[in-house]
């Protein structure tokens, strides 16, 4: 059975508390929307969001534990600092993240999930995954990954096709088996014991070096990455505007989603005026 773990921001780190819980509630049903029945979600939370999804095999779990800072995590400036080079913010985030996750992940496993797919708050999935997942033996395959899907500019309506490592940005696209995933001591401040799938794009090598387990790639499109008015990062800028090479990559890999992907993805857009600056 194939588990969904949803990592929900708290309320003093959203700048717009109803527009992320809309987010939110979209990639609930967008999970929901699967074709075959046998699957969980649970989506971590700290405060419960505006707006409610009922599903029976939807749960809300409470995270029980405070945000850290940068200050609090113990690793983070003998190793993210000084050899990766993070942010305090960045690692704070990834932190964050990480823990909601891999608390969710505890769960998921004791509601019998062999396999667990990390899906950030605000991306959308194939209504196919749980199909794929099912007909699959357990002990034949470590995990999958989405090497390619869509990329959606909410803010812009605009939708390109992903051709090839998803993964290596999008935190949504890891598949794994469950007894593959290290579940922490969550007393521990480590960022290091938390960021299995919070640092997904090197998830894929992780497995290999240290289980020796190599992820196959999906083999369709199954995962949207949504960029929308509350996305942290600045992947926008390299699609929207004007300029030679964002109209070829229009050109190039822009697609039109008629009904029938609107429907796999539960592609439906969020009101405009969740996000847009009031008129003055």
């Amino acid at each position: 059975m194939l588990g969904f773990v949803i990592p929900f921001r708290s309320k003093a780190s959203s700048k717009n508390w109803k527009y992320h819980s809309a987010l939110l509630i979209r990639t609930i049903k967008s999970i929901c929307n699967q074709l075959h029945d046998n699957f969980k979600v649970i989506v971590v939370y700290s405060d419960y969001p505006e707006g409610k999804v009922t599903h029976k095999n939807l749960t809300y779990l409470h995270f029980p534990f405070p945000f850290l800072y940068a200050k609090d995590i113990t690793d983070y400036k003998s190793f993210f600092k000084e050899k990766h080079n993070y942010t305090e913010e960045y690692a704070q985030y990834e932190m964050d993240q990480g823990r909601r996750i891999l608390y969710g992940c505890q769960c998921a496993i004791n509601q019998g999930c062999s396999y667990i797919m990390s899906v950030d708050a605000d991306d959308l999935v194939s209504n196919k995954l749980t199909c794929f997942v099912n007909k699959n033996p357990v002990s034949t395959s470590p995990g999958w990954y989405a090497n390619t899907g869509y990329i959606f500019l909410e803010t812009h309506n605009i939708i390109y096709r992903y051709p090839k490592n998803l993964n290596e940005f999008c935190g949504s696209t890891n598949i794994v088996r469950s007894d593959l995933i290290p579940i922490p001591d969550f007393s521990s401040y480590n960022l290091l014991d938390f960021n299995f799938f919070s640092s997904h794009s090197y998830l894929k090598r992780r497995l290999i070096q240290f289980n020796n387990e190599i992820l196959q790639p999906l083999p369709f499109r199954s995962v949207t990455y949504v960029i929308n008015a509350g996305s942290w990062s600045d992947y926008e800028n390299s699609y929207r505007g004007k300029g030679l090479k964002k109209w070829a990559k229009q050109l190039l890999y822009g697609v039109f989603y008629a009904s029938k992907m609107k429907k796999e993805f539960n592609l439906t857009k969020i009101d405009s005026a969740l996000w847009l600056p009031a008129k003055s």
